[in-house]
């Protein structure tokens, strides 16, 4: 357990590593080491296995207290079959204000299936419509496994609105990252 909590937030810390180095423009009122981001969290059925204490939240604690004290945006989109919870994206600043929103994206109960299209989709809705446009936007996924549907008809829907939301995605310059936890 304690590798696992270990390995997860190695790779938010990784991920934010990344973000950091990025490039950002002169145009971009040297907003260096400013993001907009959405965090996508899984609670399909199959996380009370995969990660049962969620520890995927204690990871985004840690990503989140890495950021600048101001000048960033956050949102999140919860999901399982369909979406759970959300939050607007929307600026952050100070360790109350992290505090608070971390709170808010716990207590969702586990909820059947895997729609990770949807779940991408609306996080894209999120920061179409609230991202400081000063700042990079990037969306980081964090679940255990692939679209997985009750019926055939509903994964292909499923998958076509991933594709959709990697294509407006690609079109609008928002960065997907995937952490994958505890999977094969």
């Amino acid at each position: 357990m304690k590798l696992y909590k270990r390995v997860c937030s190695f790779l938010l810390v990784v991920v934010m590593a990344v973000l950091m180095c990025m490039p950002v423009m002169a145009a971009q009122n040297n907003a260096r080491n400013k993001y907009n981001v959405v965090f996508v969290t899984d609670e399909s059925g199959s996380m009370k296995w995969t990660d049962p204490d969620k520890l995927r939240y204690e990871a985004i604690r840690r990503f989140v207290a890495l950021m600048a004290q101001s000048g960033n945006s956050l949102g999140s989109v919860t999901f399982g079959e369909g979406i759970l919870a959300t939050q607007n994206v929307s600026p952050i600043s100070g360790f109350e204000q992290k505090e608070v929103y971390v709170e808010n994206m716990l207590g969702i109960p586990f909820s059947g299936y895997t729609n990770i299209g949807l779940g991408l989709l609306e996080a894209v809705k999120l920061l179409d419509e609230g991202a400081d446009p000063a700042n990079p936007s990037v969306i980081i996924l964090l679940s255990d496994g692939n679209t997985d549907m009750a019926t055939k008809e509903e994964l292909q829907e499923s998958l076509d609105q991933k594709a959709e939301a990697i294509e407006l995605a690609r079109q609008a310059g928002y960065q997907i990252y995937t952490i994958s936890l505890n999977t094969d």
